[in-house]
């Protein structure tokens, strides 16, 4: 029984027998100069497939690093803050009765909060998908924090990603009111 790496081997050679007449059919100049190219293409190859994306992912997580930590830093320096609001609601509920709808609320909780709707769309009068850009995350967070204490209205669905100023973030959330 033979080797399957003599095999392989044997496989190869017959392979490359072509370019290996090829090569000592060549000029001792010429074939110094193929091997200083084929050196050179190896090199290549290694830094494009190799070095390059590692240098690529490293400095990707580096940036994704300073990210979570700017972000660790200014929670913590609102965190007094964040603290503060709990300690005032103790837990319990203000909710206002309002005949007014869910639309008629949140535009009017927006403009008190400085918060500013950039796209919404009303589903019933219990119920409304709006769209936020580029809002100070402090600002929406206790913003829909008195939506939920002083009306009752919640959010069912909320997708936050980051804005492109610091501190700011682009939401898109559902909230409703249960009647």
């Amino acid at each position: 029984m033979t080797n399957p790496l003599t095999t392989v081997k044997k496989s190869m050679d017959e392979y490359l027998q072509p370019a290996k007449q090829w090569y000592r059919g060549l000029a001792q100049r010429e074939q110094m100069a193929v091997s200083i190219l084929g050196v050179v293409a190896v090199v290549f190859c290694l830094y494009w497939l190799l070095w390059s994306p590692l240098m690529t992912k490293r400095d990707d997580a580096k940036q994704r690093y300073v990210a979570q930590q700017q972000l660790l830093e200014w929670m913590q320096e609102h965190e007094s803050l964040i603290r503060g609001a709990q300690r005032t609601t103790s837990g319990t509920t203000r909710i206002q009765p309002s005949d007014k709808d869910v639309l008629t609320l949140v535009n009017s909780g927006a403009a008190s909060a400085g918060v500013v709707l950039r796209s919404f769309s009303p589903e019933g009068n219990n119920k409304l998908r709006l769209q936020l850009e580029q809002q100070e995350f402090i600002r929406v967070m206790q913003w829909l924090y008195e939506l939920e204490q002083s009306y009752g209205i919640e959010v069912s669905n909320i997708d936050i990603s980051a804005g492109n100023l610091p501190s700011t973030v682009n939401v898109r959330a559902t909230l409703e009111r249960d009647t």
